[in-house]
């Protein structure tokens, strides 16, 4: 078993976070999991994503609750004069920078790569935006829905007329946070072999289309692809007698074992179906069979069937029976918890597990400002200077 209190792999690097909402407060929590000291730097009033949401007992919201575990919160004014010097003195003895803040204002507040390049040369500045850092685009602002509409993740209405329909999760945004992290990390292994700090750039709309690896490729001369997912028989989810069960079998053996399984072997036998490349373009044509069978049985039954004869097959839950997944608990996807102020909770584990140094919960999102007196001792301001500080408004304990 690995030593539970082992140094962390980023222990010893120290990540300012300047950021709001999704995408970049989860590549910090993500970071702060695997042991960097991640102080969040907000305004006096806290970033937009504390207010946003159900509330919670800790007088932040649950949003806020589930993405920023593993921080500290540094509260400080950077318009003041005061303010602005503890932002610097905490700059140049830190390793990142994090923020998605848009380019014109990091630009305001001398915070823009090329700028800190010359103040602090061995801090790596990683910014994330909607659009990218250069081209025509580049100073539009955006959120997940508007990323995913443009690069093709938004798939159309079943009915052709209506609006498409929202993705259950903001995938650009949780997708963007790893890359974050993993760009970050890559940095800072750079740095560490003796090469210089660099930035770490990531675009929303680039996620949008890496998020379509697996699909996206047009031959030139070839009508443009598709990128709609397109509707399959041996690909997707059947209604049961009780619910949803979803099923791939995208190689032939997978085909076979699921009609046997469901009793269909006469498809096996028929013409019309073979070779497999047949059976592949006319597969709608058996959709109505496959979809008659499975509503004979309840979800439960025909996964005691399925799953034992080698298909690929899953329950569609929602709600609770998510967070009461057995494997995903037992995989520390899902970890239960206590909030010293909200109280018992499951949320979010972790996505990736190193075995000797595997990732832990330390600290529990932070109260604005609920740092801010230890961060200020660490960067050596005394006590007269930090009581003169908070007086002024210049900082938030």
């Amino acid at each position: 078993m690995a030593n539970k209190a082992g140094r962390l792999p980023l222990e010893g690097f120290r990540v300012v976070e300047m950021a709001h909402h999704l995408s970049a407060p989860l590549a910090a929590m993500y970071l702060g999991d695997f042991g960097a000291d991640v102080v969040k730097v907000e305004t006096l009033e806290g970033e937009d994503w504390r207010r946003w949401g159900r509330p919670s007992p800790a007088g932040m919201s649950q949003l806020f609750l589930a993405i920023n575990r593993n921080k500290r919160s540094l509260s400080l004014d950077p318009g003041t004069r005061d303010g602005r010097a503890v932002l610097e003195r905490l700059l140049a003895r830190s390793d990142v920078l994090l923020t998605n803040y848009a380019p014109q204002i990091l630009k305001r507040l001398r915070l823009d790569p090329a700028s800190l390049a010359r103040r602090c040369p061995r801090l790596i500045v990683s910014t994330l935006s909607g659009f990218g850092a250069r081209g025509p685009q580049a100073d539009r602002r955006a959120f997940d829905i508007v990323v995913c509409g443009e690069t093709g993740l938004l798939l159309p209405h079943p009915d052709g007329v209506s609006p498409p329909l929202v993705n259950a999760a903001p995938m650009t945004d949780t997708g963007g946070a790893l890359m974050v992290a993993l760009g970050v990390t890559l940095a800072l292994l750079h740095r560490q072999r003796g090469g210089r700090a660099q930035g770490v750039e990531t675009a929303l709309a680039n996620l949008g289309v890496a998020l379509q690896a697996h699909r996206f490729i047009w031959l030139e001369g070839e009508a443009a692809p598709e990128l709609a997912v397109p509707r399959m028989t041996v690909y997707g989810a059947y209604a049961t007698a009780d619910g949803f069960i979803t099923i791939a079998v995208l190689a032939e053996r997978l085909w076979e074992r699921l009609c046997r399984a469901l009793g269909l072997d006469a498809v096996l036998e028929d013409p019309r179906y073979q070779p497999w490349a047949k059976l592949v373009e006319r597969q709608l044509e058996l959709r109505p069979q496959l979809e008659a069978r499975f509503k004979t049985r309840t979800t439960d039954e025909w996964l005691g069937v399925l799953v034992p004869a080698g298909v690929p097959a899953g329950r569609v839950s929602w709600g609770a029976a998510v967070f009461d997944h057995p494997q995903l608990r037992a995989n520390g996807a899902i970890v239960r918890t206590r909030h010293p102020r909200a109280g018992p909770m499951r949320t979010m584990g972790f996505p990736l597990r190193l075995t000797a140094t595997p990732p832990r919960l330390r600290r529990h999102a932070p109260a604005l400002g609920a740092d801010t007196r230890a961060i200020l001792k660490e960067l050596r301001y005394p006590p007269g200077a930090i009581a003169r500080l908070l007086k002024a408004g210049a900082v938030r304990a």
